[in-house]
């Protein structure tokens, strides 16, 4: 217990004590959102809001800080991967993305080009977003949005 205010009501020291908290948790979602780099961030929200079939109808930055933040969880439950959270830089997101990118040009069975490969690297983003989309809407606690993207990659 912090004590902001000696001999204050309890009341109004349990208000004090719930509002800093509060504050901190924000600064630090804040944080984790801002881990995005900023145009993996940008193609996210732009896939979000072109896509024609979504289970919300959720503001897309607030979609893609919900990815943002649901990466960072599984990050650090994840005890394999996890380092400090509080040294967290999106990792977990960027290791995802790469290893996702890598599987489906693995899956061409054939060399790509650098131009090829960043067009998988979309539609990697583009499947992921489909994904969170079905996740967010499952709301399943048991599962990860960090599984397999293969059914939600268009090769």
């Amino acid at each position: 217990m912090v004590l902001y205010g000696y001999g204050l009501d309890p009341n109004e020291q349990d208000k004090l004590e719930y509002e800093s908290f509060r504050r901190n948790w924000e600064l630090g979602r804040e944080r984790i959102y801002k881990t995005l780099n900023g145009e993996d961030r940008e193609i996210l929200i732009n896939i979000y809001e072109d896509m024609n079939t979504k289970l919300f109808n959720w503001p897309s930055e607030y979609f893609v800080d919900k990815i943002a933040w649901r990466s960072y969880t599984e990050w650090c439950m994840n005890p394999h991967e996890r380092g400090n959270p509080d040294n967290y830089n999106g990792e977990a997101f960027k290791k995802f993305i790469n290893d996702e990118t890598s599987y489906a040009i693995k899956r061409l069975n054939r060399h790509v080009s650098d131009e090829e490969s960043k067009n998988i690297r979309y539609k990697v983003l583009k499947g992921l977003v489909r994904r969170a989309d079905e996740f967010f809407f499952m709301n399943n606690k048991e599962e990860n949005l960090g599984c397999s993207l293969e059914r939600y990659i268009e090769l």
